[in-house]
């Protein structure tokens, strides 16, 4: 579990169990747990977790009814009650959008990755491009590698500058530019511009086109199970 929603389901959990007993317990637990909540929302909203942003209103409802109401003489119910609907819609948003891992490949060999900015001049004007400027290609690789996993890191879904462009462009699609954005923080399987192998002399190579409105990433489980149990090298154009 992505280590944010971990701590914001701890502090909605520990600020209504508290709401709850405020009577006996006071209000020093609760000041406690909306600090939580405050940095990890923040924290995970800086990292694309959009679906943060529902438990830091959360966190700010909380916080000014916590300034203006007096401490109740008896247990506060109909407030209970609303904030713990509260935090179930708060927590709900971020488990039904998890951070899942993508699963590990079944073969022998690790896998690396690189990509490569390509621009074919024979092919000037395409879509949005000045009528003298070359076609641009994105090429993604994956290939098979005996390196280790300490020495490289591991790469992202979506990479950093695929944020503003692939990932936005992905979710404008469907009218929510920024839907897809926290896959940024899905690690896959394949080491960042890990050497390739060589000890298997010449390996076959699968050359795929993902097809217009996809993404280079798209089979990412695909291209990463191919390499790891073929040992075939993959472009992705």
């Amino acid at each position: 579990m992505y280590l944010p929603d971990l701590f914001i389901f701890l502090s909605l959990a520990g600020f209504i169990l508290f709401w709850w007993r405020q009577k006996e317990n006071g209000r020093a637990p609760l000041i406690g747990f909306l600090g939580l909540l405050f940095v990890s929302s923040i924290l995970a909203i800086a990292q694309y977790r959009w679906q943060a942003g529902l438990a830091l209103i959360s966190g700010v409802i909380f916080l000014i009814t916590l300034v203006l109401k007096k401490p109740p003489a008896t247990r506060p119910y109909i407030s209970s009650v609303l904030f713990t609907l509260l935090a179930f819609l708060s927590a709900g948003l971020i488990h039904f959008f998890p951070i899942h891992q993508l699963p590990e490949p079944t073969g022998e060999f690790k896998v690396g990755t690189r990509d490569f900015d390509l621009i074919d001049q024979s092919r000037k004007g395409i879509m949005l491009a000045d009528s003298s400027e070359g076609r641009k290609l994105l090429v993604r690789v994956w290939y098979p590698t005996d390196a280790q996993a300490d020495d490289f890191e591991v790469e992202n879904y979506f990479r950093e500058d695929e944020l503003g462009t692939t990932a936005k462009g992905v979710g404008s699609m469907v009218g929510a530019p920024f839907l897809f954005q926290h896959l940024k923080l899905v690690k896959t399987n394949s080491l960042k511009a890990a050497p390739p192998l060589t000890t298997k002399g010449k390996l076959p190579t699968i050359f795929y086109s993902h097809g217009y409105t996809s993404f280079a990433g798209q089979n990412t489980v695909l291209m990463e199970e191919l390499a790891s149990c073929q040992g075939r090298n993959k472009i992705r154009p």
